[in-house]
Parts: C-alpha cells; sequence; structure tokens
C-alpha cells in the first residue's frame, strides 16, 4: 500500500461505512434523466454560513482579478470591466452549484450493487487520493447483467489537486475503458456527489471540474446509450477494492474477465447480494 492514499467519498473525502438508509441517484446525459437527493453543502448557518459566503465571493473575485491582470501582462489581452464581471459571476454560479444541496429526487434504495439490465454493462468507479503527493488512481469496472467483470483497470493520475478532481478523473477514465471495449449502452456509477451532480447539470464552467466534465460528454458522444448515478460506498465496493489494489501496485493495470483474488471475493458477494431471494 502506499502511504498517505485514502480513497474519496463524496466532495469531502472520508468513506462512510456507518448505518442509514442507502439511497441511489442520478441522471441522464443527452438520453435520459433520473433523479436522487443526498444532503451535501458546507455544516454551517446563520452567521457562518453568511461568513462563507462573503469569503467564498472574495476569493472569487481576487482569482478572476488575478487571471485578468496576468492576461493583460504575459499576452497583451485588454479585458474590460463587463468581461471580468462576467468571469466573476461564472465562477461563483459553478461553486454554488458544486456546493449546493443536490435537487435531484431519490429514486430508490438499496445497500448493495445491482446488475444492468440484459444488453447493457454497468461501470462503477472510485478514486484513491494522496494529497501529499498530488496523486490518484483511478479505479474502473465493467460487468454485465451477470454480475461477471467484463473489464477493471486502475490508472494513476499525476498534478492531482483534491478529492473532487480525483473522481472526476476516475468517472472520465470510466468512459475510456468503456469505449476501448466498444460497449454502446452503459450505466456509470459513482459514490461522489459532487461529480455526479456537476455531470447533471450540463453547466460549462471555468473550474478544472468543468473541463473533465466536458470531455466526458464528448467521449460519450458515440454510445448509444449513458446513464450517471450517484451510490454509496455499499454499492460501490468493488470498484472501491480496485482503487485499493491500485494504490498497492507500482504502476497503472487492468484485467480482463478475471482478476486478483481480492477482487474476485468483491465480484463474488456482489453476484450473491443481487441473486439472494427477498
Amino acid at each position: 500500500m502506499v502511504e498517505g492514499f485514502c480513497i474519496v467519498d463524496d466532495e469531502y473525502g472520508a468513506r462512510n461505512s456507518g448505518g442509514g438508509r442507502a439511497t441511489r441517484a442520478g441522471c441522464g446525459v443527452g438520453w435520459r434523466k433520473t433523479a436522487g437527493r443526498r444532503r451535501a453543502g458546507l455544516a454551517c448557518n446563520g452567521s457562518d454560513e453568511f461568513l462563507t459566503i462573503r469569503l467564498s465571493t472574495f476569493f472569487i473575485a481576487l482569482w478572476a482579478i488575478w487571471g485578468h491582470r496576468n492576461k493583460l501582462i504575459h499576452e497583451n489581452c485588454p479585458n474590460n470591466l463587463n468581461s471580468l464581471l462576467s468571469s466573476i459571476l461564472s465562477i461563483a454560479k459553478e461553486v454554488d452549484l458544486v456546493l449546493s444541496p443536490s435537487k435531484v429526487q431519490s429514486t430508490t434504495e438499496e445497500s448493495s450493487w445491482s446488475p444492468p439490465p440484459v444488453g447493457a454493462v454497468k461501470a462503477n468507479f472510485d478514486a484513491a487520493f494522496n494529497k501529499e503527493a498530488n496523486c490518484s488512481f483511478s479505479a474502473v469496472i465493467i460487468r454485465n447483467h451477470d454480475g461477471n467483470m467484463m473489464a477493471a483497470c486502475s490508472v494513476f493520475n499525476s498534478f492531482i489537486a483534491d478529492p473532487c478532481i480525483a473522481e472526476a478523473k476516475a468517472c472520465e477514465q470510466a468512459v475510456k475503458l468503456v469505449k476501448q471495449f466498444d460497449f454502446r449502452k452503459v450505466i456509470f456509477e459513482g459514490d461522489s456527489l459532487t461529480v455526479i451532480k456537476k455531470l447533471c447539470s450540463r453547466s460549462r464552467g471555468l473550474l478544472l471540474i468543468s473541463m473533465i466534465v466536458h470531455n466526458i460528454y464528448g467521449l460519450c458522444g458515440g454510445l448509444d446509450f449513458c446513464t450517471f448515478q450517484h451510490v454509496p460506498g455499499l454499492c460501490n465496493k468493488a470498484a472501491h477494492v480496485v482503487a485499493q489494489l491500485g494504490r498497492s501496485l507500482p504502476s497503472s493495470s487492468s484485467w480482463i474477465h478475471h482478476g486478483p483474488p481480492l477482487l474476485e471475493k468483491a465480484i463474488d458477494y456482489d453476484r450473491r447480494g443481487f441473486r439472494s431471494p427477498p
């Protein structure tokens, strides 16, 4: 195991292994939209919430002013006041989208992985993030309607600034792996609510996560059908295991049809879960 790695969950980077009801949320990209609700955002109220908003606005404005100053000095590209204000409002709107509570409606409650319909595959993704080294491992596993593994991979990423970017890169890698094996109907699942919310919004922005999401949209263009769903960690165990394997291996790895014993055990556990009688 590489010291310093943690498995990412939601926007806070902490894996939730406690009790409570498991909810599934999701959205379609171009073809279908489903919805889900889960609490997110900052734990503050009253004056604390007001202070947080004021500080966020200040730093967003500072960032935008600095960017426009650099364009003027290094690119000799003058910017007017309206352009500066537009940049500030665009970034503020994007940050608000990431931090705000989810507005997606709950569609189902599950405590274990469920298979895709016949003719489709399900790609679960997760990430292991190392804050000290600014790197991550993207974890992806693709399974069919019988719960059998079609492919899986763990991919090393450098220059990763935060857990949210790590999860977005994992989602991007999931789409790449699906395209590599030419699957046409795909359900993508991950336990990062921030990334799924961003995919559902389909909004353009200036943050790095927006650029990654925009690339994901482009990669999905050749698929017959795809949807992105948020699931709790209990429904994402196999991808979690792939992330564990990734951080313990010296480089990126991939598996076809069969994986290491630890991964096979997780797959078998999920398969027994959805085949067991109610």
